[in-house]
């Protein structure tokens, strides 16, 4: 009787990237179910990935929940974070308490813009405040046209020369969250809101509330947890709302990134989709078994970021490479469009974030979240072999 012979086969090429099908006899030749902090080339070689520096080598108080950038005509470029009940800056390396707004609510996340050399926060439920390089304050919830005035909202961007306020927090006889609530400013002017100028979405639908707000071209886009819904025009006469789908929406909390791709986001438990302008794609299908086992969890919400024609991915997952103890951690996963292919990294970083100064060199930020690392933001594809947390 013949004996079982094994063949040999010369593996030349990774660009397929991370698959984590169960039975591995199903990969193609140039995918793998491991690929640990490392970077696939076009040609299909591996590389060691690039390091972390710490922004602030001394930890603030407690974990960084956002990050959002400040910048003005004059070269003034910031960081901005929140941290506990705190507000603080950073030109680049220590962070320097942010005085003057009311206190947030410890764990809650800010999400911020930049509108006429005024940077504009919100958190939530507490008032949004606002600050220009050298003083901030808190501003007014009177939406009646009158200055100086900004709602309480969750998410917050700019777009077609307005501000833009999504998942609010009102007074109408009583303080109430408006989780479906979309509202815009008056032209150019941040600070003046009109109380009619708003729309509400799909009221009670599905359980369906406002999770992120995303610029794209000649369209904001508004996500809810299971719809896409896009507004169109260039005043409060002209606004339209068309609903793009129903079928998959976005976690609250993730942040959405728009690319020359298009808009990437995380739908439930389901992975990263791809919204290009016309369509919704799963990108995540080679990696959703680790979802589906467990593998990958939602303590915390996963988050995106684009960063020199590449997403990042952070999130929660189990560390399965390791022998002995596993443990939940966070880690950052990296897809390339090109090749339609993913890696994976031990970079501890929750909120994504990119700091990119008009006409200067983009930064790929991080707020770390294990207990040795909480409040610290790092620098991510740095040049140096290591990771430096501190």
């Amino acid at each position: 009787m013949a004996k079982q012979g094994y063949k040999t086969e010369v593996l030349e090429s990774f660009s397929g990237g991370l698959n984590f099908r169960t039975d591995q006899f199903n990969l193609a030749p140039n995918e793998s179910p491991d690929l640990l902090n490392v970077d696939v080339d076009p040609r299909g070689g591996v590389t060691l990935r690039n390091g972390v520096t710490a922004i602030n080598t001394s930890a603030l108080g407690s974990e960084v929940k956002g990050l959002a950038s400040f910048f003005t005509d004059s070269g003034t470029s910031q960081i901005i974070a929140n941290h506990g009940t705190a507000i603080a800056r950073s030109s680049g390396s220590a962070f320097t308490a942010i005085s003057g707004p009311t206190a947030r609510t410890d764990g809650s996340r800010m999400y911020g813009m930049t509108m006429n050399n005024v940077f504009y926060g919100v958190s939530g439920d507490k008032v949004s405040f606002k600050w220009d390089g050298s003083s901030a304050s808190d501003l007014g919830t009177t939406l009646d046209g009158s200055a100086g005035n900004f709602p309480i909202a969750q998410y917050v961007t700019f777009w077609n020369n307005f501000a833009w306020a999504g998942k609010t927090y009102e007074d109408d006889g009583g303080f109430a969250y408006y989780n479906s609530r979309l509202r815009w400013s008056n032209a150019n002017q941040p600070e003046k809101w009109t109380n009619t100028d708003y729309v509400d979405i799909d009221v009670g639908e599905r359980g369906d509330i406002i999770t992120a707000l995303v610029p794209l071209a000649d369209r904001l886009l508004i996500f809810k947890n299971n719809s896409v819904h896009a507004m169109y025009g260039f005043d409060s006469d002209s606004f339209q709302l068309t609903a793009l789908s129903r079928d998959v929406g976005s976690i609250a909390l993730s942040s959405p990134v728009s690319t020359p791709y298009g808009v990437f986001f995380w739908h439930d438990r389901a992975g990263v989709y791809l919204y290009n302008g016309e369509s919704f794609t799963n990108v995540f299908e080679k990696l959703r078994p680790a979802i589906d086992n467990g593998r990958i969890s939602f303590t915390t919400a996963p988050q995106l970021a684009w960063f020199e024609n590449r997403l990042y991915l952070s999130l929660d997952m189990l560390e399965y490479y390791k022998s002995g103890t596993q443990v939940t951690k966070r880690h950052v996963m990296v897809f390339d469009p090109t090749m339609k292919s993913w890696t994976l990294t031990d970079i501890d970083a929750t909120t994504l974030h990119v700091h990119a100064p008009p006409g200067g060199e983009p930064i790929l930020l991080g707020a770390c979240k294990t207990t040795a690392n909480a409040g610290r933001v790092i620098k991510l594809e740095q040049s140096n072999p290591t990771d430096a947390y501190d």
